[in-house]
């Protein structure tokens, strides 16, 4: 299989060994390249898996659009487009960092991140995607704090099955 573009980056851009933070930078660039990509684009069907189908959509669908430097390490800023969709996103070993650009409204359940405030850092986001507003006042176009792994994979899937919905 060929390496995708976060794949790549990551090893162009891996962290010296002696980090403090080095382990926690593949384990999110894993979970990104083995659980979210995948999510998007493979058809969930392990016998049937249509592998440059895949590579091509990921491909043609998944950027890495900046770059931010969080524990001395530098880390990318990650766009995935899927259907109507823009996705932007980044970690910072504490919490994810994610914009929303949709041309539907998005409904996400209480719990996953708070609704009234666009609490984001957005070093390395390019500017169109520093939108400052809360999920409360735009479901089309918001920025979000979700924070921890579980509950950023939980945002994921649920976004992912609302754009399927649609």
């Amino acid at each position: 299989m060929k390496d995708n573009k976060l794949q790549i980056w990551a090893i162009n851009n891996r962290p010296e060994e002696k980090m403090i933070w080095e382990n926690s930078f593949w384990n999110y660039i894993i979970l990104l390249r083995d659980t979210i990509i995948p999510m998007f684009f493979w058809d969930g069907n392990k016998y049937n898996y249509k592998m440059d189908k895949y590579t091509e959509h990921v491909d043609n669908n998944v950027d890495i659009i900046g770059e931010h430097t969080s524990k001395s390490i530098l880390n990318p800023v990650l766009k995935i487009k899927y259907k109507d969709c823009e996705i932007i996103m980044r970690y910072n070993y504490y919490d994810w960092n994610i914009t929303i650009v949709s041309e539907n409204e998005i409904e996400f359940p209480n719990g996953l991140f708070d609704k009234d405030k666009p609490d984001c850092y957005y070093q390395g986001f390019p500017d169109k995607y520093i939108t400052k507003t809360a999920y409360n006042q735009s479901k089309k176009r918001f920025s979000c704090c979700v924070e921890s792994h579980y509950n950023f994979y939980t945002f994921m899937f649920l976004l992912k099955n609302k754009l399927d919905s649609k």
